[in-house]
């Protein structure tokens, strides 16, 4: 399979409004790394919030495509990327948890669906015909925890809610919304996804508030942990007790790191615990400086098989 790493940038992403509004009032730019994300095209600086999509063959042979997260940028980072990739619709949404840089794009999932305009007979009035929309691509699973299902209630009560069917056999609901079959599911668990194999874990996003951490593939073949503080003493056995993991993707928000996330020694000590081939940081924020003086630091470290992601990149 293919990853995609739709975003890779903290909760404001970059460039951050604040940055950018900042040169109104000094009247020059104070943040290199937001000056060059804006000005700059193609610049991997600008970055989305965190998210990738996995592109693999099924096993009939069509291409699907599995996301995790659905951001406030999710849009945007969907229209830049998805089509590059020749992904025409989203098979199954995962969500770390529930906040707003992981949930807030979730309207924007019906774009994802292919639907379909269609007259049906409306069931109240035998005769008369009313329209719909047929959701092609059917329901979208979306997989998420118990807790992360108790915020998008609060927050898309219209999305979690059964939507109101005109013919519930083929699909045909009577707004064209997003079409989701929300699947809540343990902090650690093992899916088949299309054929493909998943495995969850819990990780610490901040005190003890759970995200989740995926195994994608066979056992180590794609790792990713894209919001941690904490790797509880159970997942990090779990991670331990891979194979030699191919591609580790793993948050380094910034050099210090905060409450809720990793800076770049504690992300270093992880990895180097772990030993994985391969190591992609993900997450970061503008204060972590240009992608291109921060890759040449790791290089200056020692750490040649370390790399900041960007967006658009494409693992295969």
């Amino acid at each position: 399979f293919d990853v995609v790493f739709l975003g890779s940038g903290v909760s404001t992403a970059i460039p951050t409004i604040r940055h950018v509004l900042d040169m109104n009032m000094e009247g020059q730019y104070q943040c290199p790394v937001c000056h060059h994300a804006l000005n700059t095209p193609n610049s991997k600086n600008r970055r989305n919030n965190v998210s990738v999509a996995v592109v693999f063959e099924a096993q009939d042979g069509s291409k699907k495509c599995i996301m995790v997260d659905a951001g406030k940028t999710m849009r945007h980072a969907c229209l830049e990327q998805l089509p590059q990739f020749g992904v025409s619709s989203v098979n199954a949404l995962f969500l770390t948890h529930g906040h707003a840089d992981a949930v807030l794009g979730l309207d924007d999932i019906r774009d994802l669906q292919i639907s379909e305009r269609v007259e049906v007979e409306d069931r109240g009035n035998p005769g008369q015909m009313v329209h719909g929309f047929r959701v092609v691509s059917g329901p979208i699973p979306i997989f998420m925890t118990q807790e992360t299902m108790a915020t998008l209630s609060g927050v898309f009560p219209y999305l979690l809610s059964p939507p109101r069917y005109l013919d519930e056999v083929n699909n045909v609901i009577e707004r064209r919304i997003a079409c989701i079959k929300p699947q809540v599911i343990e902090e650690r668990c093992s899916l088949n996804v299309d054929g493909l194999p998943v495995q969850c874990f819990p990780v610490f996003h901040g005190g003890d508030y759970v995200s989740l951490g995926f195994n994608f593939g066979s056992p180590g073949q794609f790792v990713y942990i894209s919001d941690v503080k904490v790797i509880p003493p159970e997942s990090m056995e779990y991670l331990r007790s891979l194979p030699r993991i191919k591609t580790f993707v793993i948050d380094c928000l910034d050099h210090e790191g905060i409450w809720s996330h990793m800076g770049l020694r504690e992300a270093i000590s992880v990895c180097k615990e772990l030993n994985p081939e391969t190591v992609y940081f993900t997450g970061m924020c503008c204060s972590f400086g240009l992608h291109d003086d921060t890759e040449a630091l790791l290089l200056s470290m020692g750490l040649t098989n370390y790399s900041l992601a960007f967006d658009g990149l494409c693992l295969k």
